[in-house]
């Protein structure tokens, strides 16, 4: 299920109507994924369109990935963005000028140390899943290729990932607007 298009997921997701009972997102909390969390697992264990879209049942190992990836990517979000939505769009603009990763970490983030920790861990979680699909752990590039131009990749793919996420559910949105009116 970690290589489906997240488009599809998306798609299940708002079929079962999942993102009318999510609730705000909290940064720093004890259990960063909650009850939406909770929401997510039900709706994608218990569709009837996941065979549709991804040709089979999800399993819950599956999900225990699944989950293991966005609890680092939770820690990751709190370490590294703004609590305020204008501002973390604001930053995230100025983001796309960068060509340091590092830089742009040291400047912006709210705990330098600690991004730099979670996309390290990110990326390990990310390759323990997906293997040689793409991204590689940490120590395996050659010392001259190894560090921040690798994580400044993952981070740009990340960043596009999320982009076309959001583009998408910015159709879907508006295709289920249209289709109720």
């Amino acid at each position: 299920m970690l290589d489906a298009d997240p488009h599809k997921v998306l798609t299940i997701l708002l079929l079962e109507g999942v993102d009318k009972r999510l609730l705000q997102w909290k940064h720093n909390s004890e259990d960063p994924l909650g009850v939406n969390w909770d929401s997510i697992k039900t709706a994608l264990k218990e569709s009837k369109y996941t065979k549709k879209y991804f040709g089979r049942k999800v399993t819950d190992e599956d999900l225990q990935k699944l989950e293991e990836i966005a609890k680092v990517t939770a820690k990751l979000v709190d370490a590294w963005v703004p609590d305020d939505e204008e501002r973390a769009k604001a930053w995230l603009n100025l983001g796309k000028n960068y060509n340091d990763l590092k830089k742009f970490i040291e400047e912006f983030a709210k705990d330098p140390e600690k991004t730099m920790q979670y996309l390290n861990e990110l990326r390990n979680v990310m390759h323990k899943y997906i293997g040689k699909k793409g991204l590689q752990p940490v120590g395996s590039a050659p010392p001259e290729l190894e560090g921040l131009s690798e994580m400044r990749a993952m981070l740009e793919e990340i960043l596009r990932r999320l982009e076309r996420i959001e583009r998408r559910i910015e159709a879907i949105e508006e295709a289920l607007k249209n289709k109720r009116m």
